[in-house]
């Protein structure tokens, strides 16, 4: 599903759909759509974060974060990668 949607955002979550207005790409999603993701996503964790990258047709799924806004500027996260292979 996220392969499909490739380039028309980058990242999902189910924080992401429920803000009003959707931004970032998000708003390309229909009503239908947009519930799907909430609902795969919910069922899985609700505090993942779907990233898609439509240059290596990738999909992460990212469940833990920390540092973010630190004065020095590090961040991490841990994330599981799939890929699509030939």
């Amino acid at each position: 599903m996220g392969i499909e949607d490739a380039g028309r955002f980058s990242s999902v979550s189910v924080e992401f759909l429920g803000k009003e207005p959707l931004t970032g790409g998000l708003q390309t999603l229909n009503p239908e759509r947009g519930g799907e993701y909430k609902r795969l996503l919910a069922s899985i964790r609700s505090d993942f974060v779907t990233g898609i990258d439509g240059y290596t047709m990738s999909v992460s799924f990212s469940y833990w974060r920390g540092g973010t806004g630190l004065s020095i500027g590090r961040s991490w996260e841990k994330r599981n990668l799939y890929e699509e292979l030939d």
